[in-house]
């Protein structure tokens, strides 16, 4: 006997919610899950929403408007589970308020605004509401993207060799008034490193599933440098991966090694560390021909290949150079954008399995707050750095 679909309510008519929730809550991978109730301030916006779910054939929404409009959910027992893709540092009061009401919740990240306010979010959810079968997940699309876990299981074929260093690049052209810039919550935000938090978790979420040894310190430089992008809108970073990945260089001996046998008064060799630079900027010049809009590039060389992930608005390519002689395949893939996708159809599996009483899939079990606590403690962690370094666990610990 198959699972009931699982109802629920959309919160938010904003940029975000309309480019990628609407299109994907309409894909045929979502039929497991019924739109009963669009949310937002904007009467207009939300019944816009609502016309798109009838063009597509789908059953008609309700449109729920302002503190009437929450108090109508909260009160819908024929709601399961609520989608929040609002401005992030809005969403953690109303979040509460379906927790109580027995609503599963998936979030929109950052998870909050910082370690400290994370870990205490995290905290109620496990202290209070998980033992009573709620599901929360957190909607990092990075932390679902198939084409980024496809790049982790290449870099674990042993054939690649370890990891020798590698770049993050995010880098964008953002004019006063953009339509990311322009929203009230950017133009004047009340938390730390603006788009550099906002944006930036998204690349951090990418390291996190695609780097064998992820960022354990970071040695950084925020910046900014256009006065309507605040508090910083470029950081620059040396990323150092924990003690334990450095290893003992790759080869056979050299003539140094042989040399140093005689003589002690030769340079002692260094050891093998795989490294990374971040560069985070919305402040780029309006310079022609422009990159697309959010484009990331991700490079990692490895000793016998190297790996590069492109981010554009809608694709996704994952490449894989092999060194020559080597034993690693050439790997050329390129896919439209699915996280969001994957992760309201993980998150509507995981509820179902929930209401049924059996464990949820381990495999779709992601979006977990604790991993973007850690997310937003890497770009807290560039932004407090001032050149000095910081050691991340340190710093979660400091608030746990």
């Amino acid at each position: 006997m198959s699972d009931a679909n699982i109802k629920i309510a959309l919160l938010g008519t904003g940029i975000y919610a309309e480019s990628d929730y609407v299109p994907s809550l309409l894909q045929d991978s979502q039929k497991h899950i019924e739109v009963k109730i669009i949310w937002s301030l904007d009467q207009t916006a939300a019944q816009r929403f609502a016309d798109q779910f009838k063009a597509a054939g789908r059953a008609e929404l309700q449109v729920a408007i302002g503190e009437a409009g929450i108090e109508q959910i909260l009160n819908d027992t024929e709601i399961d589970a609520v989608v929040v893709v609002l401005p992030f540092a809005h969403q953690p009061p109303l979040i509460k308020r379906f927790w109580a009401a027995g609503k599963h919740v998936l979030s929109e990240k950052p998870i909050e605004r910082d370690i400290e306010a994370g870990l205490a979010f995290v905290k109620e959810f496990e202290d209070n509401w998980k033992p009573k079968n709620l599901v929360w997940r957190v909607a990092e699309d990075y932390d679902h993207e198939p084409i980024h876990k496809r790049a982790a299981e290449l870099l674990a074929d042993p054939a690649m060799g370890p990891v020798l260093f590698w770049d993050l690049q995010n880098q964008n052209y953002c004019p006063d008034g953009d339509k990311w810039q322009a929203t009230s919550w950017r133009n004047v935000p009340d938390y730390q490193g603006g788009f550099c938090l906002d944006g930036g978790v998204h690349s951090i979420a990418m390291l996190r599933v695609v780097l064998p040894d992820p960022p354990a310190s970071v040695i950084a430089s925020a910046s900014l440098h256009r006065k309507h992008t605040p508090p910083h809108d470029t950081i620059v970073a040396l990323v150092l991966p924990d003690s334990g990945a450095t290893k003992e260089p790759s080869g056979t001996s050299s003539k140094l090694d042989i040399a140093r046998q005689h003589s002690a008064k030769l340079p002692e060799p260094g050891r093998s560390t795989p490294a990374g630079t971040i560069t985070f900027t919305w402040a780029l010049p309006n310079i022609e021909p422009r990159a697309p809009q959010n484009l990331q590039v991700l490079n990692i060389t490895c000793l016998n290949g190297k790996l590069t992930l492109v981010n554009n608005e809608g694709t996704r390519t994952l490449e894989v150079v092999p060194a020559i002689g080597s034993q690693v395949k050439a790997v050329k893939e390129t896919s439209r954008k699915k996280g969001v996708e994957v992760e309201l159809a993980y998150f509507a599996r995981a509820v179902q399995a929930t209401k049924a009483g059996r464990p949820i899939d381990p495999k779709e079990d992601f979006g977990k707050p604790m991993n973007t606590v850690w997310d937003v403690a890497v770009i807290q962690a560039m932004l407090q750095s001032n050149g000095e370094k910081v050691d991340i666990k340190q710093l979660i610990a400091q608030y746990a």
